[in-house]
């Protein structure tokens, strides 16, 4: 009589498998957000650049960027991480802020953004 081969996944690859799912998804659960909120920094930037009435003054751009950041829902931007600079006929724009993300245990995620743009002046 022939032995039939066992065939299939046993219990411990599974958990072997769902454990690497877990992780995986734990780790994208924590850092999706942080880099929906830089892609949204970078929008207000854009659409800061692309505005025809910005340009006056560096605190009016200030404000303007500001009121953008707090319609697209971005919490992690202060003012201080905002650096505006008169260049000849436009401003040059920075945003460089750093977030801290906890994982597990005693493990952070410290995730790095830094965005430019050139606004035209009046």
């Amino acid at each position: 009589m022939l032995k039939k081969r066992q065939q299939g996944f046993t219990l411990i690859t599974w958990m072997l498998i769902f454990s690497i799912l877990a992780f995986l998804g734990l780790f994208a659960i924590k850092l999706v957000p942080v880099y929906i909120e830089g892609l949204n920094v970078q929008a207000s930037l854009t659409s800061l650049a692309k505005d025809p009435s910005s340009g006056d003054s560096a605190s009016d751009l200030l404000t303007k960027l500001i009121k953008r950041l707090d319609i697209n829902n971005v919490d992690h931007v202060a003012p201080e991480d905002i650096l505006i600079e008169r260049q000849g006929t436009f401003y040059k724009v920075s945003i460089e802020y750093v977030r801290q993300v906890h994982f597990i245990a005693n493990i952070d995620f410290l995730v790095n953004f830094d965005y430019q743009e050139q606004v035209p002046a009046r």
